[in-house]
């Protein structure tokens, strides 16, 4: 039965792809206007996680009970420990060209049990390769091979936002490589074929270059398994994106206050990237089984680098609706990850005494309260 029902999933989101790609009229769109002093509204503060220290942290993320904080240049790039009291666990991955070795490897929050085992993927864009790995294994023995590697084109790894892989069989995500040609990017792992969702929505305010092209419509992604819903949070556009692939249905939550359209702000000769007075929102997203996550800069661009900074965490149910608003006392934060059960996030602070660190931040238990 749980075949069957991955089976239809996969199915469901293939059709998806194509009647996005297609313009299919079967497409059902829909939209929300998000006021946003409607959404309740709180202030969080949060403190560095003692014991997680490194000179250099890339990403962060969770693999079922277990927190994994990536630190590049190290003796290992994968540090795990405990979710239930951040006890270090073990490590893995050193540097070096064998099966069981990184170049660059960075985790997307991918991972899924069957028979009482737990299965993460991680992208090493360096060597142009994703991979899945046996979470007890690796554990166990700091040379165990993947279970299972693809090899990826090169012009979509190398300037990918973000690559999840669904059952096995498809790895879709957002990239601006040379070769950019869409919004969304579909691989299909036997056909060794790419295909591209076109871009939306339409931006009005300027005329966009071809080679600036993707970094205007520019998104970060993050995938529910369980309810088979794929979430797109955008950096230009004040909006999020919801691909439900049971019903073919893309479900759009538009604030009410932002713009229509982004009026990105360039640099003089210089049309490839926003300038740092365009007004930028999403920066870094994650996936709970019960919400979506987004950090929202909702701020010039520049404002991102400042220590006086604070970020907004959104935090949306994944039909759309926007449930929470926190505004996090630290500033210059990137990748993180929520602990549901235990209502908490963390994330990487970039600048902390010149170097990141982890800060914990606590939820609170309900979140419509």
């Amino acid at each position: 039965m749980i075949k069957s029902s991955q089976n239809k999933l996969l199915l469901g989101l293939s059709m998806l792809l194509c009647q996005l790609a297609c313009k299919s009229d079967k497409m059902k769109y829909n939209s929300i206007v998000i006021k946003e002093e409607a959404a309740k509204i709180d202030t969080l503060k949060g403190h560095p996680v003692a014991g997680i220290d490194s000179a250099e942290i890339s990403s962060i993320g969770i693999i079922d009970t277990v927190l994994v904080v990536v630190t590049p240049h190290t003796d290992a790039y994968l540090n795990f420990y405990a979710l239930s009291d951040l006890k270090f666990l073990g490590k893995y991955g050193t540097s070096g060209d064998s099966s069981y070795q990184f170049m660059n490897p960075r985790y997307d929050n991918q991972y899924y049990v069957k028979d009482n085992e737990t299965y993460f993927y991680l992208t090493d864009y360096r060597k142009n390769l994703y991979l899945k790995f046996n979470l007890r294994k690796v554990l166990g023995d700091t040379i165990v091979r993947p279970e299972w590697t693809v090899r990826l084109p090169p012009y979509l790894i190398s300037g990918y936002a973000s690559l999840l892989g669904w059952r096995d069989s498809l790895i879709y995500g957002s990239s601006i490589s040379s070769r950019y040609k869409g919004r969304f990017f579909v691989y299909d792992i036997k056909k060794r074929k790419t295909s591209w969702i076109k871009n939306f929505s339409k931006v009005d305010s300027v005329d966009i270059p071809a080679n600036a092209e993707a970094y205007y419509y520019y998104a970060q992604n993050a995938l529910n398994m369980k309810k088979g819903i794929l979430a797109s949070a955008m950096a230009l556009f004040k909006r999020v994106d919801f691909f439900m692939l049971d019903s073919n249905k893309i479900q759009t939550s538009i604030f009410e206050s932002a713009a229509k359209s982004p009026i990105p702000v360039v640099k003089p000769g210089n049309e490839m990237l926003p300038y740092a007075d365009t007004r930028a929102y999403y920066i870094t997203t994650y996936s709970g089984n019960n919400y979506f996550y987004a950090l929202c800069l909702n701020k010039e661009y520049a404002n991102y680098f400042q220590e006086n900074t604070a970020m907004e965490l959104h935090v949306f149910s994944w039909d759309g609706q926007l449930k929470k608003v926190y505004y996090l006392n630290q500033s210059y934060l990137g990748f993180f990850a929520v602990d549901e059960m235990r209502h908490r996030l963390y994330a990487i602070k970039y600048r902390n005494e010149n170097k990141p660190a982890v800060v914990v931040y606590d939820l609170p238990a309900d979140i419509n309260h």
